[in-house]
């Protein structure tokens, strides 16, 4: 017995927008790609000063993590690490970007392995992203810096080790 009914269906995608994206026409790629360029260099000053005051939201957490408020100032200081991830690449600071990428896997370790707050590495990190946004670095490539960008990582693999086997001396009390 032959099933008449088709699996799927076929549609007919003749609408306006895919005849306009058919013609002749239009942008050239490299235009395009020129223009967004330019779009972003007009909004990078905008953009450095979104980092600033993430830096210094995320100052301010680390502060209150290390005075006590440790749930609360954990999670406002992994918001605060997750905008400066997402902005910072966007606009070429990509030093900036790793270091952030490298807090949000320490903040996400804390919170999965119930860890105790590593301080000396959030710290370290820390004063490295400060350093990052100073004006003989900012805007560096972490190629450029290859040492502090292993090292870095290395730190950041600790924390993800202790996820994985979290020591019972370390773990926080449920």
């Amino acid at each position: 017995m032959t099933n008449k009914r088709s699996a799927h269906k076929e549609y007919d995608v003749d609408h306006n927008f895919g005849r306009l994206a058919r013609s002749p026409g239009g942008v050239s790629r490299e235009a395009a790609l020129q223009r967004a360029a330019a779009e972003v260099e007009r909004l990078k000053p905008q953009v450095t000063e979104h980092i600033r005051q993430e830096f210094k939201r995320l100052e301010a957490a680390l502060r209150s993590a290390r005075s006590g408020d440790q749930p609360a100032a954990i999670a406002e200081a992994y918001a605060a690490s997750q905008n400066l991830r997402d902005v910072a690449e966007s606009v070429g600071y990509s030093l900036i970007g790793l270091i952030a990428t490298n807090l949000c896997t320490i903040f996400e370790a804390v919170e999965t392995a119930r860890i105790a707050y590593p301080a000396a590495i959030i710290d370290c990190h820390f004063k490295a992203l400060h350093l990052s946004l100073s004006d003989p670095y900012h805007g560096k490539k972490p190629h450029e810096f290859p040492e502090l960008s292993a090292g870095l990582a290395q730190l950041a693999q600790i924390a993800k080790e202790t996820t994985a086997d979290p020591d019972p001396a370390l773990s926080k009390k449920s």
